[in-house]
């Protein structure tokens, strides 16, 4: 027996009891039953069919996952999530007289679902380089990392859908810097007092601060507004792109980033296949850096690569569905 799936659940803070925006339900396979907009709402698609007895999980990497059944949820209607204090990453902070270049060192973890079964999972610590007088990404560096993939359901999808999904289930990578808000789209975004952020008079986004701490969410698309790509031999529909980042300071600075959230969702029609294509990417710093040019040379030629068995432990951070996925149907590569 099915529960009947038009429901929306409201996610909020258990003290504020403001809304989470890009809070996620997972089904216990590991399936993205909806993701939270920007006031904290999920609305469960009409298509999604779920047995009421079956456990799901509500998770948000800035607070504490929950557990309960499907029919826990849609009793409840409004889940309170509880801010994650304890896991706290031990930040370094090294300055420079001459602050010309940012490095972000942190743990990254990606994870790829297709069709709604997670297919691959990679996660690893990473070095990002910024410009700070040009306000420009440079490169990144990946100094160690892990990798695991579901190689029986690949092979499966490459015999059914060919060359259909080929190019999606290429090297999962960690999130590109470039689509940093910052960096990118700041200066074109307006804010008002109230924390609002706008584009073009379109509600896209939130700032949310408390004391020196601040949270910038951003929906570049939604279900309701979503956006059409063609090319040859090639469409997609995006449903969903969202960044969230965090601060320990009371306005957006890419010197107080703490960590950022990305989630993407999409359909994906090649050759009249049609695939429905996810993606997450998280990054959570560890330790910042700034350095003159002349000193940025230098250290480019010491970075040491690292094994993959030296990377800080991330568990807290993986949804507890994906992460009992690792080493059974998600194998090391």
């Amino acid at each position: 027996m099915t529960l009947p799936l038009s429901a929306q659940i409201e996610i909020q803070d258990a003290y504020t009891k403001k809304g989470i925006s890009n809070a996620k339900i997972f089904s216990k396979a590991g399936e993205i039953i909806g993701t939270s907009n920007l006031k904290g709402s999920i609305k469960i698609p009409k298509h999604t069919t779920i047995q009421k007895a079956d456990t799901v999980e509500v998770f948000h990497s800035n607070y504490i996952s929950e557990k309960m059944t499907w029919t826990n949820i849609l009793e409840r209607s409004v889940i309170l999530m509880k801010p994650d204090t304890l896991t706290k990453f031990e930040e370094v902070i090294v300055v420079a007289k001459k602050p010309e270049i940012l490095i972000l060192k942190g743990n990254f973890i990606s994870y790829q679902i297709i069709d709604n079964i997670p297919l691959t999972f990679r996660d690893g610590i990473i070095e990002y380089y910024i410009d700070l007088k040009k306000k420009k990404f440079l490169k990144s560096n990946i100094i160690a990392s892990r990798s695991f993939k579901n190689f029986k359901t690949i092979r499966k999808f490459n015999a059914q859908k060919k060359n259909s999904t080929r190019n999606v289930l290429s090297t999962l990578l960690p999130f590109n810097f470039i689509e940093e808000v910052i960096l990118s789209d700041l200066d074109k975004f307006n804010i008002s007092k109230e924390g609002v952020i706008t584009k073009k008079a379109t509600v896209i986004g939130s700032l949310k601060t408390e004391g020196e701490s601040t949270t910038m969410s951003i929906q570049y698309h939604t279900p309701d507004r979503p956006r059409n790509i063609a090319l040859p031999g090639i469409k997609s529909t995006i449903y969903n792109k969202i960044i969230n980042e965090s601060f320990s300071t009371s306005f957006p600075k890419l010197e107080k980033i703490l960590s950022i959230n990305k989630y993407y969702n999409s359909a994906i029609t090649k050759k009249d296949v049609t695939i429905g294509y996810e993606l997450v990417e998280d990054f959570y710093t560890l330790e910042k850096k700034t350095m003159s040019k002349a000193q940025f040379k230098n250290y480019l030629n010491t970075v040491p690569k690292l094994k993959s068995d030296t990377l800080t432990k991330t568990d807290s951070k993986i949804p507890k569905v994906i992460k009992a996925l690792l080493f059974k149907e998600l194998k090391l590569q």
